[in-house]
């Protein structure tokens, strides 16, 4: 049959469809090309970063007595209607022997925290109710700095498609914009013709589909033959990937995981309701002369000298007081002869508030 290039067919939202360039070097075909979507991907991201902890001693290889380790990563998604889905991690599927990692594995739990199925290096389908749904995935190596790698792994979660989802074909992008469709045509043995698969509507997408999800499916290119046993074309087709807009996981939850992290505990704070008075007209007092710090005239100099002389004798060890005069004397017209008031002042080394001396 006929070999199109590029083998996959990438489209992206608002890319004006995608061009492929189809070779026949055999013989004369018939060419006719058929594209659809059937299935829908969803980037997930850890719910909280990776957790990475030693197994215990029946982990050990007695040989080397190397001990294994095991990164935990937990991923969660609502699963809007009763069906299937299929958890997907394309970085560490579809491997056996040359697998960089010993093993992972994916156990899936609903919200009652009831198991619903497994998923290894060739995963299935795994049936669920509506709701929420949790997937726990286990890698395991005997380095911690190569499970270090994945505490961060988006996985994805594929659906079929309700109804699959047919993509037009157009000869030229002229075609394309006009909505004159490509026919069935015959391919001359040692040449090539251009065909152009246009983006889906945004009505035909899934309702639930939003940026960053993928749809995927198949693109034939031959017509087929009667004279021919068989269907003609290539067995399962060509695949074609649809970016809807661009793949990008969603961000991690910054407050689970501050939560799995844990917090630091506050300190309890033991100022009297005297002691916190006292500190919040201080702390008035001294936006007051902040304020007046920004005055370029004479009488607002004045006032802000006369301020903070009387504030500085009542709270001299006050390190905001201070950083306020500084601030106002670091100036070129104002530094002549002023700081050695500050290098005599006694500096407190971190005063929690104003005290009297």
């Amino acid at each position: 049959g006929c070999r199109p290039s590029p083998e996959l067919v990438m489209l992206t939202c608002g890319g004006g469809g995608a061009s492929i360039k189809l070779f026949s070097e055999l013989k004369n075909e018939i060419i006719q090309p058929s594209a659809k979507l059937t299935k829908w991907l969803t980037p997930l991201t850890p719910k909280v970063e990776g957790v990475i902890s030693p197994l215990g001693d029946r982990d050990v290889l007695p040989s080397e007595d190397t001990r294994i380790y095991q990164l935990l990563l937990t991923y969660e998604f609502s699963q809007e209607d009763a069906g299937s889905f299929t958890p997907r991690a394309p970085a560490l599927q579809g491997f056996i022997y040359e697998s960089a990692y010993e093993s992972q594995m994916m156990l899936a739990f609903d919200g009652e925290k009831q198991f619903l199925g497994t998923a290894d290096s060739w995963p299935g389908a795994i049936k669920a109710k509506k709701g929420d749904v949790t997937i726990r995935l286990q890698v395991r190596h005997d380095k911690p700095e190569m499970l270090e790698k994945l505490k961060e792994m988006e996985i994805f979660i594929e659906r079929k498609l309700e109804k699959p989802i047919d993509l037009a074909a157009y000869s030229t992008q002229e075609n394309r914009m006009c909505g004159d469709a490509m026919k069935k045509r015959n391919l001359r043995k040692g040449t090539c013709a251009s065909v152009i698969l246009a983006e889906p509507s945004r009505s035909n997408l899934p309702k639930e589909c939003k940026c960053g999800d993928i749809l995927e499916g198949t693109v034939t290119y031959e017509a087929g033959s009667s004279e021919l046993s068989g269907a003609g074309k290539r067995p399962g087709g060509y695949p074609v990937r649809y970016p809807v807009r661009f793949v990008v996981g969603p961000k991690m939850d910054a407050k689970a995981t501050a939560d799995a992290k844990g917090k630091e505990p506050e300190l309890p704070d033991e100022r009297s309701v005297s002691e916190k008075i006292e500190e919040a007209v201080n702390a008035l007092k001294v936006s007051e002369l902040e304020k007046l710090s920004g005055g370029k005239g004479s009488e607002d100099e004045d006032k802000f000298k006369d301020l903070f002389e009387s504030l500085k004798a009542e709270y001299p060890d006050h390190l905001p007081l201070l950083i306020a005069g500084l601030k106002h004397y670091d100036h070129k017209d104002r530094r002549d002869g002023i700081w050695t008031k500050f290098w005599r002042l006694p500096m407190a080394p971190f005063p929690s508030s104003m005290k009297r001396s």
